[in-house]
């Protein structure tokens, strides 16, 4: 009987990927990023996430918007919620692109669907300011109280305030 195979989630957490963590938390960020390198270019989303992390920041490496964005990309493409929630600022404030909301809001949706209170904020916030949708009071609740029940605490107030807007209004 073969062997069992891992789940893509056990592949993501070996030893390498544990090594470029270990290097970038110890900030020893030329370590983190050659050994980030390899595991990014075979598909790792943590190391992805972490050369992306480099790129931005210029850790190891120059600062390259570009490159960041093109790994956070292939980062969230696969799920990684913090690159989701990069992707979606970065299009939100043109940080490296384009401003564009519907980008934006397409990437906070993702990691706000997998519980990212930090995208149900900000969807939140879209709403709110009607950046990329139709503003809407509501939808804004909505997505705060999300957040909010994930512990935001942004979001908490963001809906004190939106709540009391709204009956401002009535």
């Amino acid at each position: 009987m073969a062997a069992p195979q891992p789940s893509a989630r056990a592949v993501a957490r070996d030893a390498p990927t544990d090594e470029v963590v270990a290097a970038y938390r110890r900030q020893d960020y030329a370590l983190a990023f050659r050994l980030a390198t390899p595991l990014a270019e075979r598909g790792n989303a943590i190391a992805q996430f972490h050369l992306a992390e480099m790129y931005r920041l210029g850790y190891g490496t120059d600062a390259s918007a570009i490159d960041a964005l093109k790994w956070y990309r292939r980062a969230g493409e696969q799920g990684n919620i913090a690159a989701q929630e990069w992707i979606g600022r970065s299009y939100l404030a043109g940080l490296g692109v384009p401003r564009d909301y519907t980008e934006a809001l397409k990437w906070f949706k993702r990691a706000a669907d997998q519980g990212s209170a930090v995208a149900q904020n900000a969807l939140g916030n879209m709403y709110r300011n009607g950046q990329g949708v139709a503003q809407s009071t509501a939808e804004a609740a909505h997505w705060y109280e999300q957040a909010a029940a994930g512990g935001n605490p942004e979001a908490q107030y963001n809906l004190q305030i939106t709540r009391a807007q709204a009956g401002a209004r009535q």
